[in-house]
């Protein structure tokens, strides 16, 4: 695949895709330093504030969920996981249920530079939903369904294209007619 980048390598018939943790960054000091501020200033509102102890604890709840945020996406980044396998078989990764060719009704490209995603419509995503075990596995398909799309893979995670990723799966999908 001409443009790739190291984390993208052709195995057989398999394109891998590797999260890339640099690609994290940006997320984890944010989601820190805004953890950080709202932690703090929520436990100060606690300890000195004069009114309820609702607000501070409001407040030091969203920093600690900041801080939440930023830990699960260093963990995200140092694990490194598939984010996309793309094969003869169907496509699968840590942002994509397994899901066969036959599944997927159309593949496409949504959004635009580094806010695009690889997307794909299901035939029946009930069924895929049902083979799904936990509702947070669901929740993805669930959140991406109001655009028409049931599967979406971020380009921000990765260093591949979305076009090239969107073109390499249409071939597949293509052959497994």
């Amino acid at each position: 695949m001409p443009g790739g980048a190291p984390q993208a390598h052709l195995t057989d018939d398999a394109l891998i895709v590797r999260v890339n943790p640099k690609r994290f960054r940006t997320i984890i000091w944010t989601s820190l330093i805004l953890g950080m501020f709202f932690a703090g200033g929520g436990f100060v509102l606690l300890v000195w504030g004069q009114e309820g102890r609702g607000f501070g604890l409001a407040v030091f709840l969203l920093g600690a969920l900041f801080l939440y945020l930023g830990a699960m996406n260093f963990g995200i980044s140092r694990a490194r996981p598939v984010a996309l396998r793309l094969d003869a078989n169907g496509a699968s990764g840590y942002y994509v249920p397994s899901v066969t060719w036959d599944e997927v009704a159309m593949i496409g490209v949504d959004g635009t530079d580094s806010g695009a995603s690889l997307v794909f419509r299901l035939h029946d995503v009930q069924e895929l939903r049902a083979r799904q075990k936990t509702a947070w596995a669901r929740l993805g398909t669930v959140a991406a369904g109001p655009q028409g799309w049931h599967l979406r893979v971020p380009q921000l995670v990765m260093d591949v294209p979305v076009s090239d990723l969107c073109a390499h799966a249409q071939k597949l999908h293509a052959a497994a007619k």
